[in-house]
This record gives structure tokens, C-alpha cells and sequence, in this order.
């Protein structure tokens, strides 16, 4: 069990920093716009990127580790096991689109922490409990 928490949480890793590197390239930060906002916005976009590996991680364990219980799911498990992906891996290219499309970046500051932050946190709770839930089967 350790070395299968080792493998997918070293996949999530791996997808977290291609994701990270990926979002510098094609959604670079305005330069003009940000100023001091640089370091929050990097940091924010770092988190999103870690979301969205243990987003698709999630769903690869998921789909690998518990064939058989999946076998039983109805229509609310397998929705609630595509929102938790959902929420943890649209974070990403939702926030992407923000700083690129333009936006009140001070303004965007508030949302980012409050809004998406908890929304995220949220995500990994129900992720959490999903997983423990499925793990006991």
C-alpha cells in the first residue's frame, strides 16, 4: 500500500510541475498589470498546477486500484467521483483564462483566496473521504 501511495503521489507530482511549467508557457503572467502581485499570482498558479496532478491522479488510482468496486457504482458515485475530479483539475485552466483575458488582478486577489482557496480545500476533503471510503471495501 505504501508503494502505491508512493507511485500515484509521485504521479501527481510529475503532473503538477509539467502543468506549472506548461501555464508559464502558455499563459504567461501580464508583465505590466501585475507589479507586486507577481510572487501571489505565481504561487496561485503553482497551487492550481498541484490541484490539477492530484486532480488526474486521483482518477488514474481511482480507475486502476478499484476496478471492482467501480463495477458496482450507480449514477451518484459516479457523479460525485467526476466532481471531485472536476473541481480539482478546472482550477487550472480557469485561473489561466483570468489572468489572460484580462481582469481587476487587485480584485482577482480576493476571489483567489477566498473563493477558489476554499473551494479547493473543499475538493480535497470530499477527495479524501472518497478515496478512505473506497479504500475500506
Amino acid at each position: 500500500m505504501i508503494m502505491k501511495k508512493f507511485q500515484y503521489t509521485l504521479l501527481a507530482m510529475i503532473l503538477s510541475a509539467g502543468t506549472f511549467l506548461f501555464a508559464l508557457t502558455v499563459w504567461p503572467l501580464p508583465k505590466i498589470e501585475l507589479g507586486e502581485l507577481r510572487g501571489f499570482f505565481t504561487v496561485a498558479t503553482a497551487v492550481e498546477a498541484l490541484l490539477m496532478g492530484i486532480g488526474i491522479a486521483f482518477v488514474v488510482y481511482v480507475l486502476r486500484e478499484h476496478r471492482m468496486a467501480i463495477k458496482s457504482w450507480r449514477g451518484l458515485d459516479w457523479a460525485t467521483f467526476v466532481s471531485i475530479a472536476w473541481i480539482l483539475i478546472s482550477g487550472f485552466p480557469h485561473d489561466s483564462q483570468h489572468l489572460t483575458h484580462g481582469a481587476d488582478l487587485r480584485g482577482l486577489v480576493s476571489i483567489e483566496m477566498l473563493f477558489h482557496g476554499s473551494l479547493a480545500i473543499a475538493a480535497l476533503v470530499v477527495m479524501w473521504q472518497f478515496v478512505k471510503n473506497l479504500d475500506k471495501k
